[in-house]
């Protein structure tokens, strides 16, 4: 991995911006580093520290360049959402062992829009059945109902394929129903 973006931590952070997606979706995304040793000093090792939506991972090359190792060579988000314009920021640093420079660095990236879930409902004999779906890979999935559809409460998760039986629907004149993808 020669050519890679490379912030020193005497400066800020770097940022990356990836503009034009999906608004409020939600996304998979790997990060990887190029956080190589010097060479043939490879007890000295360069750490990234990535931040994406509020959460920090980091990866640490190990100086073996034959396969890629979650933590090491790149890190992997999930459920990482875009906000309203579409927009998604990385936000990158460094550190090094003795002897390095310390720096944080940014190879490339791979980004997947996670599928949202599909809600079918079937009323009979005053009952609801609920029956989620979505293509693989599978997200947990948060069933909540309202009255208004103001206010929602949380009323079953699970991991689609999956059918849920609302044995509440009778204590209400009108219930409505989503699915969202869950933590």
């Amino acid at each position: 991995m020669g050519a890679y973006i490379s912030v020193p931590s005497s400066t800020a952070p770097g940022y990356v911006l990836l503009a034009g997606l999906a608004p409020s979706a939600t996304w998979d995304l790997v990060l990887y580093n190029a956080a190589n040793a010097n060479s043939g000093n490879f007890s000295a090792v360069r750490t990234t520290f990535f931040t994406v939506d509020g959460n920090t991972l980091s990866s640490t090359w190990d100086g073996v360049t034959s396969n890629l190792i979650q933590g090491v060579d790149y890190v992997e988000f999930t459920g990482v959402k875009s906000d309203a314009m579409g927009n998604l920021v990385i936000i990158f640093s460094g550190s090094a062992g003795s002897g390095l420079s310390a720096e944080g660095d940014f190879n490339g990236f791979q980004l997947e829009q996670v599928p949202e879930p599909v809600l079918v409902a079937v009323g009979t004999n005053s009952v609801i059945q609920l029956t989620v779906s979505m293509p693989s890979p599978y997200y947990s999935t948060i069933i909540q109902a309202s009255t208004d559809l103001v206010n929602w409460v949380n009323i079953y998760t699970n991991t689609p394929p999956f059918t849920f039986t609302d044995s509440m629907t009778t204590n209400f004149p009108c219930r409505f129903y989503r699915a969202l993808l869950g933590p």
